[in-house]
């Protein structure tokens, strides 16, 4: 039933075909980069959290040689030792229930699907009509093969000045307001960091929401 969605009665490559293999294309690109910043994340974490424990490790050592050699200093040494000990136990059960290096795995593994998902359609597309497949079976295909992997993909993390498409929303805004700069001469200083500023959302429902509104634009 689900592959009754796909289903294209025609064999003729069209442009409205065309178009929207490529926008299967930008959609998988997109979805390509994100997972991979992701996963670049996950490993960094991952790495600062592993790095940490190893410092800490020898320097509860040492700690502890010092008390045993200095009795006068091991009550004040002790409480550092505990405190080191306490962090380490915490740094360790983080590493163990947030998988990072699972995550970035994951994240790098579905980045490489979406990246041979949209090759494909490139070396496609880049054939001459003539040449290519039949076009209403790599539609389907293209779309059953899209939407098992937008399936399985996890939801990711996407900063505000990374949000896709998101100047084809309001692309004749400065045409509407064309003197908005002289009401708000200030508006950039109140807000000096909103580039820098992270949501956390589902980042590919985020990119699906605005591809759908485009599409009925």
């Amino acid at each position: 039933m689900e592959n009754q969605l796909f289903q294209v009665k025609t064999s003729i490559w069209s442009e409205n075909i065309e178009n929207i293999l490529k926008n299967t294309c930008e959609s998988c690109k997109k979805y390509k980069i994100f997972n991979i910043q992701n996963s670049e994340k996950s490993i960094y974490m991952y790495n600062i959290l592993m790095y940490t424990l190893i410092f800490l490790g020898p320097i509860s050592g040492i700690l502890s040689s010092i008390s045993s050699s200095e009795p006068d200093k091991a009550k004040i040494i002790q409480i550092f030792i505990t405190i080191f000990s306490f962090i380490s136990g915490v740094l360790s059960a983080v590493l163990k229930f947030s998988k990072l290096e699972e995550k970035s795995t994951l994240y790098k593994s579905i980045a490489n699907k979406y990246a041979s998902l949209e090759g494909n359609i490139v070396r496609q597309l880049s054939l001459e009509k003539n040449d290519r497949v039949n076009a209403g079976e790599y539609l389907e295909w293209i779309s059953s093969s899209y939407e098992t992997l937008f399936a399985n993909t996890p939801n990711i993390i996407v900063s505000e000045h990374h949000q896709p498409n998101q100047e084809h929303h309001q692309p004749n805004q400065e045409h509407h307001q064309p003197n908005q700069e002289h009401h708000q001469p200030n508006q950039e200083h109140h807000q000096p960091n909103q580039e820098q500023q992270i949501t956390f959302i589902d980042g590919k429902m985020l990119y699906e929401l605005s591809r759908l509104q485009k599409q009925e634009m």
